[in-house]
């Protein structure tokens, strides 16, 4: 288990990632995306699943992460996505595994799950770092998505 100030130290890290790369961004003279919303239509189609979010905060901020790198690898084939939020991705890992889980996804098997999460989005971001070519990013990023999947589909928030 992450010590609270680890959980502290790492929520520290995804915040000075964010605001690196917006930073970045102001930079590039091209218009920034909007962050879409949980469920957002694509091409006027309702995503593959509805996302909506789970009540696990920091698995809906990961879930954001992987959402905006994983549709447009399978979809269209464009890991640029993925190389640019693959350590953000990985850091939001560590802190969905130093968070509380509520009460619905509070289980033996999603705790295993977020447990092989990390070092899979750590893999990710490993390999961007390394220049790796796109299949064996691809690769990656579907162990990571599979991964994912087991949380997204364990997790059922309690009304």
């Amino acid at each position: 288990m992450i010590r609270p100030c680890v959980a502290r130290l790492l929520g520290v890290v995804t915040a000075a990632l964010v605001l690196s790369s917006t930073s970045l961004r102001a930079q590039d003279k091209t218009p920034p995306s909007k962050p879409r919303p949980m469920g957002a239509m694509e091409s006027g189609k309702m995503e593959e699943m509805d996302h909506a979010g789970s009540g696990w905060k920091e698995l809906d901020a990961y879930h954001r992460f992987l959402m905006d790198t994983w549709h447009p690898a399978k979809g269209k084939n464009d890991l640029a996505p993925t190389r640019a939020n693959a350590a953000g991705m990985a850091a939001q890992a560590k802190v969905l595994e130093a968070s509380t889980a509520p009460r619905g996804c509070d289980t033996p098997t999603l705790k295993a799950a977020v447990t092989k999460l990390v070092p899979e989005s750590q893999n990710l971001a490993d390999l961007v770092v390394a220049n790796a070519d796109d299949p064996t990013l691809k690769k990656a990023l579907s162990s990571v998505h599979t991964q994912f999947e087991v949380l997204e589909m364990g997790c059922k928030p309690v009304k």
